[in-house]
């Protein structure tokens, strides 16, 4: 699969939305119960670095896919 490819954007789509609905369950956690949680913090850090990563990389997934269209009109 290449950036190019469509089914690269939707998966990328999905996880940023799957990690989305992740947090948003977390942070209706009490702040003391998600102190004491070891896992959920670990989770939550790495949840974040996905959508980090997700979204400096989109936009160029974005770029190679609408450059891609353009060569194939």
């Amino acid at each position: 699969m290449t950036p190019t490819d469509p089914a690269v954007l939707r998966r990328k789509l999905a996880m940023i939305v799957g990690n989305l609905q992740a947090l948003n369950r977390i942070a209706s956690w009490p702040l003391a119960r998600y102190q004491e949680d070891l896992f959920a913090r670990k989770a939550t850090e790495r949840l974040l670095q996905e959508l980090i990563k997700a979204q400096e990389l989109y936009p160029k997934y974005v770029a190679a896919l609408e450059a891609y269209l353009r060569a194939q009109a």
